[in-house]
């Protein structure tokens, strides 16, 4: 379960919600409960968004769709298959702010 302050990353594709904003925030309701998040956009051609979690949900609309993990952003870096993503990733290190 994330802790308060923790950030997540979404990437995700175009939606219906002309909003990026906004489509990344219910993309992070629906797929990993979290909530009350402070969204930052990241404007990169790879759809990343920053998102700062206030809290994560119990139960959520696809909990049973999702094997949720948390990672340090190198960590993640180091798990993803592309590498234009894990170069992204790497590159947020210095850029996002995470809370202890």
């Amino acid at each position: 379960m994330a802790k308060s302050g923790e950030v997540a990353l979404e990437r995700s594709a175009p939606a219906i919600v002309r909003d990026p904003i906004l489509a990344t925030a219910m993309a992070l309701l629906d797929e990993a409960g979290l909530a009350g998040c402070t969204l930052s956009a990241i404007a990169d051609r790879l759809g990343i968004s920053v998102a700062e979690v206030e809290k994560q949900l119990d139960a959520f609309r696809e909990q049973h769709q999702r094997d949720l993990h948390w990672f340090t952003l190198a960590d993640a870096s180091d798990i993803v298959d592309e590498p234009e993503l894990s170069t992204a990733l790497r590159k947020l290190e210095g850029r996002v702010s995470l809370a202890a």
